[in-house]
């Protein structure tokens, strides 16, 4: 796990899946143990450290890994919501536990093949579009978007107190809100695009009307978290998100540089790999625009009457050769 976390930190690149694969079996293979063994109990700390950085990888790297990268997860809903909540209070991302299982069952529907030995997924965290103990993967994929709109960033900001309390709220809500912005836009990116994998086979015509908004709204939250704020090393996959859904040139600097400043706050060529990944897909989109104008197209094809950018970055990671980790 230490091996697949240094990856992580150094790249992002491909080499972290390999040593998630292996640290999931070692972690399935202690959990066989008697709870009741002397090892066991001796280091029930690193136990614990092992399954939730795994699982924290499994469901972010799953974002942007390829589909059948990575083998199943061991996280189900039967686990519980006390997994995910423990994972928003220590783990570094600063995903509230409500949109990282949106993520898991976002992966476990339209990205994966289903696997018939496993329960289906149950909604844990519930909204009045989804209520608790439901199946998301049964309902319209509509419902889904609905659930992340019904997050709200204020009432988790201040359920957070009791865990650190902090005088000022302002920024761990904007947190929240830059995180609920950028997994609806990349649960809307998948959603709207075909897919032979997952249990799920329903997806939406399209991108919703509000997603080229939401988009600009992520864009302008970002930058409200500064710099020497804990929260801040806490933006990486939500910028990546950002950058990856922008189509004005524009604004394109904003996101860079934020991905400069964490990058010389933790030193981390993960980040730095992100901004790369960002800019080459930025000249691929801008190239083919051009191309597209310059056959005659004034707009560019990819551009529909109502704004929507048919350029699907999330295509282009599945065609590359390389399972990126951005958290």
């Amino acid at each position: 796990m230490v091996l697949a976390l240094m990856d992580a930190i150094e790249s992002g690149d491909g080499a972290w899946k390999y040593h998630l694969e292996g640290a999931k079996k070692l972690l399935v293979s202690r959990q066989s143990k008697s709870p009741s063994s002397p090892t066991q109990r001796m280091i029930d700390w690193l136990d614990a450290f092992v399954f939730d950085s795994c699982l924290i990888m499994q469901v972010m790297g799953a974002t942007l890994a390829r589909p059948g990268s990575l083998s199943k997860p061991f996280y189900s809903s039967d686990i519980g919501p006390e997994t995910l909540k423990r994972l928003e209070e220590t783990a570094w991302i600063g995903c509230p536990a409500y949109l990282l299982e949106v993520i898991f069952f976002v992966h476990e529907g339209w990205c994966v093949d289903p696997d018939p030995s496993t329960n289906p997924p149950a909604m844990n965290y519930s909204s009045t579009f989804l209520p608790k103990g439901s199946n998301p993967l049964l309902q319209p994929p509509t419902a889904l978007l609905q659930h992340i709109q019904a997050f709200d960033p204020v009432a988790w900001a201040e359920e957070m107190q009791s865990f650190l309390h902090l005088p000022d709220l302002s920024v761990r809500t904007a947190l929240a809100t830059i995180w609920r912005a950028a997994v609806y836009l990349y649960t809307s990116r998948v959603l709207s695009r075909p897919r032979a994998h997952g249990r799920a086979k329903s997806t939406i015509p399209g991108l919703p009307p509000d997603h080229k908004a939401i988009t600009n709204l992520l864009i302008q939250k970002i930058p409200l978290i500064p710099v020497a704020d804990d929260h801040f090393k806490c933006l990486i996959w939500p910028t990546f998100i950002a950058g990856a859904e922008c189509t004005d040139p524009s604004l394109r600097p904003i996101l860079l540089q934020t991905l400069s400043a964490i990058y010389y706050d933790v030193t981390s060529v993960n980040v730095r790999n992100a901004a790369w990944v960002l800019s080459l897909m930025w000249q691929k989109r801008d190239s083919r625009r051009a191309q597209q104008q310059q056959d005659g197209d004034p707009f560019g094809s990819f551009v529909h009457d109502d704004g929507e950018d048919d350029f699907d970055w999330i295509q282009e990671l599945d065609d590359s050769r390389i399972d990126w980790l951005f958290i």
